[in-house]
């Protein structure tokens, strides 16, 4: 298999991973990080079970200490909620590094990237933090106006693709219009040529019939004679 179908298939098999791997990456790095809290005491599954309650979407803070108290962990209050804030904020870190390698994994293989391809690439990515925020934070954190302008972004990046596509549309249909007018032109042309050709034809005719009666006949061709010729000339009779 060369490179590039190898980077294609790892690409298009790449997936965000499970929010409890999301979560015990998140506890590792608060770990890493040196962080501190009573909450950190708490053995590993423990402390990853309650990691993945709290982002866990529609779960808030109340029904993971309403867990702990049930569990035999009992926690204060505000520990809990401190330690909840901390890792909200870890965990965004975590999904968002993860959302940054998928996406470039994608463009890397991806050989027709261009413009419009970096537009849809930044508005998913719009979408993934607005996704992360919700997941991640309890209906009362959510900061609203900050979401609508975010959305308001790709609203907008949509309508100018939207803008885009009907300029494209409407060239598309002119230069349709353009072809069609053209092919009218040529058919008239092509139909006057045979109309010329079919009136030469017609007078070489009468030339020839004139001739043959004025140098054959028993009498001299006439006037009338000619205009009678000219008549059937006119009317397409003369062959």
């Amino acid at each position: 298999m060369s490179t590039d179908a190898h980077n294609q298939t790892a690409a298009t098999s790449a997936m965000m991973p499970a929010v409890e791997q999301l979560a015990a990456e998140a506890i590792s790095r608060l770990v890493t990080d040196g962080y501190t809290s009573s909450l950190m005491k708490l053995a590993r599954p423990t402390l990853n079970e309650l990691a993945r309650r709290l982002v866990t979407p529609g779960a808030t803070t109340d029904s993971a200490i309403e867990w702990l108290d049930a569990e035999g962990h009992a926690q204060p209050k505000t520990n809990v909620y401190r330690f909840a804030q901390r890792f909200r904020e870890v965990y965004k870190e975590v999904w968002g590094a993860w959302a940054d390698k998928l996406i470039l994994a994608q463009l890397a293989a991806d050989p027709a990237f261009d413009g419009a391809r970096l537009d849809d690439v930044i508005k998913n990515r719009v979408r993934t933090l607005i996704a992360q925020e919700v997941m991640t934070s309890s209906p009362a954190d959510l900061d609203t106006g900050r979401l609508n302008a975010a959305l308001s972004l790709v609203f907008a990046a949509d309508k100018g693709k939207l803008e885009r596509e009907k300029l494209l549309l409407s060239q598309a249909q002119a230069e349709h219009r353009a072809m069609k007018l053209e092919a009218e032109v040529e058919k008239l042309r092509i139909e006057n040529e045979q109309r010329r050709t079919a009136m030469q034809r017609s007078i070489d005719g009468a030339k020839k019939t004139i001739q043959t009666a004025s140098e054959g006949g028993s009498k001299p061709v006439s006037a009338d004679d000619v205009i009678a010729i000219l008549d059937r000339v006119m009317k397409g009779e003369a062959a």
